[in-house]
């Protein structure tokens, strides 16, 4: 009686899954914050978590506007591209930075 195509059904799902996922990386992102205030975090494995906070937000930014909901081509769409690139480059750098002085450190 009713029928829906896979495609308006998956159309449907995304934004949810967007949700739940914007959503999980606060919890983590914040978790992180959390037990480095309480001082249960080390500072030398401090920038390896925060890359890994970086680098799904790069990941999440670059999802919305490479065929997501913004329209290619407007500022804002440029700007959350560069946003993506900047935290991607942050991000290695900070891992860069951590698998340096954990040689260092063995």
């Amino acid at each position: 009686m009713f029928s829906v195509s896979a495609s308006e059904h998956v159309l449907d799902v995304m934004p949810s899954i967007d949700v739940a996922l914007g959503g999980a990386w606060l919890l983590v992102t914040g978790l992180v914050a959390v037990q480095h205030y309480r001082g249960n975090v080390p500072p030398r494995r401090l920038p390896l978590l925060l890359g890994m906070c970086a680098i799904w937000l790069s990941y999440g930014l670059l999802q919305l506007t490479q065929g997501g909901p913004l329209r290619t081509g407007t500022p804002l769409n440029y700007a959350l591209d560069g946003l993506a690139v900047v935290l991607l480059t942050a991000s290695l750098y900070g891992f860069f930075g951590w698998w340096r002085r954990r040689e260092a450190d063995q």
